[in-house]
């Protein structure tokens, strides 16, 4: 007969993620705000004058509903 294996396995060590992905910062990274700033430039400069020829909006809103 089969045995019921109620037993869980042990959890992984989960320590090293919070130091992985600087959760125990106090403050955002310094660079967090320049390249948020970056991206919009690139965004502004680049992405949305095609997103305006193309009528990018008028397309999408059309797909969605």
């Amino acid at each position: 007969e089969t045995e019921d294996v109620s037993e869980e396995a042990p959890m992984r060590d989960r320590s090293h993620i919070e130091t992985t992905l600087m959760l125990n910062e106090d403050k955002p990274a310094d660079d967090y705000s320049a390249v948020l700033q970056r991206l919009r430039k690139i965004y502004h400069s680049s992405i949305k004058p095609l997103e305006q020829s193309y009528k990018y909006n008028e397309l999408r809103q059309h797909e969605i509903t």
